[in-house]
C-alpha cells in the first residue's frame, strides 16, 4: 500500500502514476486573459545575492505567475482587470532597489494565452503581444 492506496505495478508503471497522468491532462486548460506584465532586465551579472533580493521583492507582490529568463531577464504576469497598479507598484520598487541600480523596466498590459489548473492558477507562461512589448520596452 502507499498512502493508503493499493498498489498495483504493471511493467514498471503503477496504477497511481497513470491515474495522474490523465487527471493532470483533465485538470488543465487553455484560456485567453487580461495580464498586466513587468519585464525586469538587471543589466548585471546576476548572483545569489541579486537574484535572492529580486524573487523576494516579486514575491511580496503575488505574482499569477514569473519567470527569470536568463542572463538578466524577469517576466512577472499579473492575471485580472488591467488597472495598471500592480505593474507600476512592482516597477517603481524594483527601480528603487539599492541592488538593482543598472535596471531597465518595461510594463505592458493586454490578452495573453496561458494554461491554467481548474481552479484557474496559471501553470506555464503566458504569451501574447503584450508580453513581446513589454520585453522590447525593458531593452530600450
Amino acid at each position: 500500500m502507499l498512502g493508503g492506496y493499493p498498489l498495483l505495478i504493471i511493467g514498471g508503471i503503477t496504477l497511481s502514476s497513470i491515474f495522474e497522468q490523465k487527471t493532470e491532462k483533465m485538470w488543465k486548460r487553455a484560456i485567453a486573459d487580461d495580464f498586466e506584465i513587468v519585464a525586469a532586465r538587471c543589466g548585471d551579472a546576476q548572483d545569489y545575492a541579486k537574484n535572492r533580493a529580486m524573487v523576494t521583492l516579486i514575491e511580496a507582490w503575488h505574482p499569477s505567475f514569473w519567470q527569470f529568463i536568463n542572463p538578466d531577464l524577469y517576466l512577472v504576469y499579473f492575471r485580472g482587470k488591467l488597472k495598471k497598479d500592480r505593474s507600476d507598484g512592482l516597477a517603481s520598487q524594483m527601480k528603487g532597489h539599492p541592488a538593482f541600480a543598472n535596471i531597465r523596466i518595461g510594463t505592458g498590459c493586454g490578452r495573453l494565452v496561458t494554461q491554467v489548473t481548474l481552479f484557474g492558477k496559471v501553470v506555464s507562461a503566458p504569451l501574447g503581444e503584450a508580453a513581446n512589448q513589454a520585453v522590447r520596452n525593458a531593452q530600450s
